[in-house]
């Protein structure tokens, strides 16, 4: 899962949060592979597309709201020529206090250290929507204590996230088994971008993760 060819780094406007519309992803056009620390949301307003996250794979239209979670791998492909969508970066530090206390260990860090994963699609939330819509209208128009409420509406996001939206909570060793697994079928992703046009068998996807062709079915 944590490749140093798939780790994608993007320096944001702000030290704690990056914000940005994204409307110049025409079809066919895709985001490749990559993972990151920041747990990052979508809202897409208008147009197709497809996306994966982790092993999950799904089509989203306007009003869709995906979640890819901290240090999962994720794909996007525009499916039109109008695609647009926000994309909200949050950086795993950002949800800390200086002074480690009961939340922090109870809630944050398992979160950051992707013990809690949730669900990546999401339709019709309106208490999500709602957060995610204050969220950007505080970052675009940066009145006076802007921060403060991003920061509050961020907390609240979470807390709805985790009352309604987890996928799995997850043992340290489902976790490693977890983590293990992705980075196999990372390499089988390798593989098919590097050779997709040309016809690739299950026994040479098998090999690449040292399985049985039967063990991929």
């Amino acid at each position: 899962m944590k490749d140093k060819n798939t780790y994608f780094n993007r320096k944001g406007q702000e030290n704690f949060i990056d914000i940005f519309l994204k409307d110049d992803i025409k079809k066919g056009a895709n985001f490749k592979r990559h993972w990151h620390e920041h747990l990052q949301i979508y809202y897409f307003i208008d147009g197709i597309a497809y996306l994966e996250c982790g092993l999950d794979n799904f089509k989203v239209v306007p009003g869709n709201i995906v979640i890819a979670n901290s240090n999962e791998l994720h794909y996007l492909e525009s499916l039109s020529d109008n695609l647009k969508f926000y994309s909200i970066r949050i950086e795993p530090t950002f949800l800390f206090s200086n002074q480690v206390d009961l939340l922090q260990t109870k809630y944050l860090a398992p979160l950051a250290l992707n013990h809690i994963v949730f669900n990546n699609l999401i339709q019709n939330d309106s208490l999500i929507l709602k957060c995610i819509t204050t969220i950007l209208d505080e970052y675009h128009n940066k009145e006076v204590g802007y921060e403060l409420s991003i920061k509050a509406n961020i907390y609240q996001l979470i807390v709805l996230l985790l009352r309604s939206h987890i996928d799995k909570i997850y043992s340290e060793d489902e976790f490693i088994k977890r983590k293990y697994s992705l980075e196999k079928f990372e390499c089988i992703f390798d593989l098919i971008e590097e050779k997709y046009m040309d016809k690739i068998t299950l026994k040479e996807l098998a090999s690449r993760v040292n399985l049985s062709g039967t063990s991929l079915l």
